[in-house]
């Protein structure tokens, strides 16, 4: 009788990264779309900065406009829009990031 060893354990790690990466990606969008939502209208400048990227394990929000760090400093929009968004990732995981 003959043992087979079956080692799934890189199959495993693969959709697992894949699966975190797009939950980083998942919740880069939603700290976006939060963002432009708290920012100040006047012109629409500011929103229309507003952007994300996603690569791998890390996301990053950004706002173009000039002037961003003085609304963030004084509204912080983006802070804001961190922040609610962590505490939702409990539930963006319970989804299975789909």
């Amino acid at each position: 009788m003959s043992v087979k060893s079956f080692n799934h354990i890189p199959e495993f790690e693969a959709k697992l990264q894949a699966a975190a990466a797009h939950t980083v990606f998942r919740a880069s969008l939603m700290v976006e779309r939060e963002a432009v939502s708290r920012a100040r209208f006047k012109t629409g400048f500011l929103r229309n900065s507003i952007g994300s990227e996603a690569v791998g394990l890390s996301g990053s929000v950004f706002a173009g406009a000039n002037y961003a760090i003085y609304r963030e400093q004084h509204d912080h929009f983006l802070t804001d829009s961190l922040e609610s968004v962590v505490k939702d990732i409990p539930n963006l995981l319970k989804l299975g990031g789909a």
